[in-house]
């Protein structure tokens, strides 16, 4: 059931990018709220910070560009 929502809110975010709203941190916060709530997660801390990582330097890149 949660990888189920999982699936729903990063494909609702992929729909959010392409209008222009702030899907990446949907995704972010997905993922991070599928870590906290499964109980046998597959997602890593490794991941979360990596993920969380390129997220801001995306950020920064569209903002400088």
């Amino acid at each position: 059931m949660g990888l189920l929502l999982l699936t729903a809110a990063l494909a609702l975010s992929i729909f959010l990018v392409a209008l222009g709203l702030p899907g990446l941190w949907l995704m972010l916060g997905a993922a991070l709220a599928y870590d906290w709530l499964a109980p046998a997660s597959t997602i890593g801390m490794v991941t979360l910070v990596a993920a969380a990582a390129l997220a801001l330097v995306g950020e920064v890149l569209e903002f400088v560009l």
